[in-house]
């Protein structure tokens, strides 16, 4: 996942980006590999995806992550 870059630590800061007002749990997500990701912008689908589709799977963004930040319950990990 390291790449020299800084766009995965600079778009995860703690206590950055609000988020809502739709959010759920993880007891609520069955399979993190099968959620459904769409993006509209002024009423236009600008993405539309999974992520099964992304590039590296969702524990392993979990555990690289962690390595040079706390998560916590609750937190959101910007992966795109």
């Amino acid at each position: 996942i390291e790449r020299g870059g800084t766009w995965d630590k600079g778009k995860n800061c703690e206590t950055f980006n609000p988020l809502g007002p739709w959010l759920v749990t993880a007891d609520e997500v069955p399979d993190p590999q099968r959620l459904s990701l769409r993006l509209w912008v002024n009423g236009e689908l600008r993405q539309d995806g999974t992520t099964a589709e992304q590039i590296f799977p969702v524990g392993e963004v979990v555990r690289y992550v962690s390595q040079f930040m706390v998560l916590r319950p609750g937190d959101v990990i910007n992966t795109g």
